[in-house]
């Protein structure tokens, strides 16, 4: 491995430390950021987003989520990188960069996977050719949608601590750990994204209320540690590659 290469394991291992060595405050940070995706996914079990609605509502339900996503990680990166101990005062600027710069990904990765989106809808529909076409798709297109948004992701760790680096300097950062990067996220995930496949299967396809409501919840920690653990690890890549350049 050469010098420039980001260490993936140790990279997680940090991170899940990190986050552990915090987890008091990470929690209170996590407390509104936990009730805001509690009210989106009980908004998503209400939503009809079948036929064509699919599409639409993915993308309000994209921009709707930006707002528990900034409450929650902005506070959280200036804290692990900036020093700052739950920090109240931010400014409106740093805000407004990382919204931005948020939805420019997300906006960025959902395109990418328009084609795989139509594909869905359009099996969903009962188109027959569309069954064997969803697999191929997901090959040629997810891995690269996933490394453009891997490459472009440490901007918005900059927008959040007030750096001014933007999707050019993080392009540039991760040059030689783009690859890296992936695995180091997807690694760091595994555990919750196995939780979530055991809440799918132990909850059942039409719930009576009570669980609907209890599954909405679980859905929702689960959103908040996600991207607690995500940022966890990008604010770690960040610091490391920042230091080596």
């Amino acid at each position: 491995m050469s010098e420039d290469a980001l260490p993936v394991r140790e990279t997680v291992a940090e991170a899940w430390w990190l986050l552990a060595s915090r987890s008091q405050e990470a929690a209170r940070l996590a407390l509104v950021p936990f009730l805001l995706f509690f009210a989106l996914q009980r908004l998503d079990s209400y939503v009809d987003s079948g036929e064509g609605a699919m599409l639409e509502w993915s993308f309000i339900y994209t921009v709707l989520y930006a707002a528990p996503a900034a409450v929650l990680l902005v506070p959280w990166y200036r804290a692990i990188l900036g020093g700052e101990a739950a920090p109240l005062r931010i400014p409106v600027e740093t805000w407004r960069r990382f919204l931005v710069r948020w939805l420019a990904l997300e906006v960025m990765f959902s395109l990418a996977l328009l084609p795989l989106h139509m594909a869905a809808i359009r099996m969903q529909n009962g188109a027959p050719a569309a069954t064997g076409a969803i697999p191929l798709t997901a090959i040629a297109i997810v891995p690269l949608a996933v490394y453009l948004y891997s490459r472009c992701s440490l901007a918005l760790t900059a927008a959040a601590i007030g750096a001014p680096d933007g999707f050019r300097q993080s392009w540039h950062l991760t040059e030689a750990n783009g690859w890296r990067i992936v695995g180091a996220a997807m690694l760091a995930i595994v555990p919750l994204f196995a939780a979530g496949m055991i809440l799918d299967a132990l909850f059942p396809e039409h719930p009576s209320p009570q669980v609907d409501f209890a599954r909405s919840a679980l859905l929702a920690g689960l959103a908040a540690a996600t991207e607690l653990i995500g940022a966890t690890v990008m604010a770690v890549i960040f610091r490391r590659l920042t230091r080596a350049g």
